[in-house]
C-alpha cells in the first residue's frame, strides 16, 4: 500500500510517517506475543515468570502429591482437594504457557482479516488506517496507550480488547523505530517502554 493511498489523507504531505504489513500467521503470533508482554510483567520478565510459573508448576506437584502420593486409609479414595488442585493448576499452566500458541493460531484461522495488509499513517492530530474490515480514522485521544518494544510498538485503543500491533519492519523510511518512539511518546501520555523483543515474522 502506497501512502496516497490511504482514504482519509487528503495530503500525503501532512503524514509524519507510516507503516504496512501482511497480518501473516507468523506475524499474528508475534503481535500476540507483543500484546501479552505489554500486559502482564511474567511475559517480559524473567523473574516474573520464574515466580509465575514456578507457583503454578509448585502447585500442580502438590496437587498429584495430595491426590496421590499422600497417607490416605487403607482403600480410601483420591483426596479430591488435591485432584481439584490438580486440574486447576494444569488448566492455568495450559491457558498462560503451554497451550498459547496452539490458542492463537487456533484464532488466526477464525481471524476475519487474516491474511490481509494492514496500514497505518500518522498526522499531528490524528492516526488512521486501513485493514480487510475497512478504513478508519481517530484522533489521538482515541488511543489509551502505548507500549514500546525493541521491535515495535503495541497501540492500545479506548475499545474493548482494541490493540494494534505496528512492528518496526513495517515502518516506511524516513519513519523508523526512535521517530515513532517520539510521535508516540508527545501523543500518548500513558507510553511504557518493554525492553524486550516480541520475535519477528520467522519466529
Amino acid at each position: 500500500m502506497e501512502l496516497r493511498e490511504f482514504p482519509f489523507l487528503d495530503d500525503p504531505a501532512r503524514a509524519i510517517g507510516w507503516g504496512s504489513y501482511r497480518l501473516t500467521e507468523d506475524e499474528f503470533l508475534v503481535a500476540n506475543r507483543a500484546a501479552r508482554m505489554a500486559t502482564a510483567p511474567w511475559y517480559r520478565s524473567w523473574p516474573w515468570a520464574i515466580a509465575f510459573f514456578g507457583v503454578w508448576h509448585a502447585l500442580l506437584l502438590l496437587g498429584l502429591y495430595t491426590a496421590f502420593l499422600a497417607p490416605r486409609p487403607e482403600g480410601g479414595p483420591f483426596k479430591v482437594e488435591g485432584v481439584l488442585l490438580v486440574f486447576s493448576a494444569a488448566f492455568v499452566l495450559w491457558l498462560s504457557l503451554y497451550g498459547v500458541n496452539r490458542r492463537v493460531r487456533a484464532a488466526f484461522h477464525a481471524y476475519p482479516s487474516a491474511g490481509d495488509e494492514f496500514a497505518l499513517a500518522f498526522t499531528a492530530d490524528r492516526f488512521m488506517g486501513r485493514t480487510g474490515l475497512g478504513d478508519f480514522s481517530d484522533d489521538w485521544s482515541f488511543l489509551r496507550r502505548v507500549a514500546e518494544l525493541r521491535d515495535g510498538f503495541i497501540l492500545v485503543l479506548k475499545t474493548s480488547q482494541g490493540q494494534m500491533w505496528l512492528p518496526d519492519h513495517a515502518l516506511a523510511a524516513p519513519f523508523d523505530h526512535r521517530a515513532a518512539a517520539e510521535l508516540f511518546r508527545e501523543k500518548v501520555p500513558r507510553y511504557r517502554v518493554v525492553d524486550r523483543a516480541a520475535g519477528t515474522p520467522s519466529a
